[in-house]
């Protein structure tokens, strides 16, 4: 999953699943999930069950906000023309 964004949401509920994890787990759970939003789509098999499985709940709700903020940018910049071309028809009247 590629995106524009230059940040994501790490949630406070995840910090359970990480002590539960080794501190090299925690490390290839962090990189795995860098990599796959940054589009390199890695395949999970290779990591421990540990890791496999915070990643297979984290990934989706971080790919949920990250939708979730770019459809509301999307939105805000959609109101902001319509409210733009408005200003601009009530000024040529």
């Amino acid at each position: 999953m590629a995106t524009k964004n230059k940040a994501f949401l790490m949630f406070y509920d995840y910090g359970k699943q990480f002590e539960l994890l080794s501190r090299e787990e925690r490390g290839d759970l962090i990189m795995l999930l860098f990599r796959n939003l940054t589009g390199s789509e890695e395949d999970t098999n290779s990591y421990s069950q540990g890791v496999q499985i915070a990643y297979s709940f984290m990934f989706p709700a971080i790919k949920r906000s990250i939708e979730s903020y770019e459809n509301t940018c999307r939105r805000r910049s959609e109101a902001a023309l319509i409210r733009e071309s408005k200003k601009r028809q009530s000024k040529e009247e």
